[in-house]
């Protein structure tokens, strides 16, 4: 599984499984920096949670959405499959 930094453009991780790349990312992002403050580069300030409003409006494809709409029923819910397999797990 690779774990990007959404806020670190460029910034990941690589692992066997999501908790493998979750354990490596503190090491990924200090080097990260590392890389940025050596080379004079601007490092970006966080993103600001309130900027997001927990809505997400996706066009997708039929059988996207019937897939993610089946996995969902299976965990109970669109937020628990997000919040237990990531974004990037979710689609099929």
């Amino acid at each position: 599984m690779i774990r990007p930094n959404l806020e670190l453009r460029g910034c990941m991780t690589e692992g066997e499984n999501r908790e493998e790349a979750l354990s490596m990312f503190d090491d990924a992002m200090a080097g990260w920096l590392t890389v940025q403050l050596e080379g004079g580069d601007d490092i970006p300030e966080p993103i600001a949670p309130e900027n997001f409003h927990r809505k997400v409006l996706e066009r997708m494809s039929h059988s996207l959405h019937r897939d993610l709409a089946r996995r969902a029923e299976a965990e109970k819910g669109i937020a628990k499959l997000v919040r237990r397999h990531g974004p990037s797990e979710c689609g099929t």
